[in-house]
C-alpha cells in the first residue's frame, strides 16, 4: 500500500471507532516498506490507536486488510532494534 492508503486506513479505524474524536488523534506515517508502516502517535493517544486498528474490518480491492501492533515503543531505537524472543518463543 501507499502512503494514501495507510493514511486513509487509519483514519477510517479511528473514525469507526471514536468518531471525529479519533480524526483529531495526531499520527505520522515514518516509513512505509512492503505490507508494514511504521507510525508514531502521542503516547497518551497509543491505547485508543491500536484499539481502534485492531478492531477495524477494512477492505482494500476486495481484499482484507489487517492492521496490527507489531511493536510498540517510547524510543525510536526501540522499534529499529532487532526482535528479540524470550525463552518461551513469543
Amino acid at each position: 500500500m501507499d502512503a494514501i492508503s495507510w493514511r486513509l486506513h487509519l483514519h477510517r479505524a479511528l473514525e469507526t471507532m471514536y468518531g471525529a474524536i479519533g480524526l483529531a488523534m495526531e499520527l505520522d506515517l515514518l516509513h512505509l516498506e512492503g505490507n508494514m508502516a511504521w507510525v508514531r502517535v502521542m503516547a497518551d493517544d497509543f491505547v485508543h490507536f491500536r484499539d481502534a486498528i485492531t478492531t477495524s474490518t477494512q477492505y482494500e480491492d476486495g481484499e482484507p486488510v489487517t492492521l496490527k501492533v507489531v511493536r510498540e515503543s517510547s524510543f525510536f531505537q526501540g522499534l529499529v532494534a532487532p526482535i528479540r524472543v524470550n525463552k518461551f518463543g513469543t
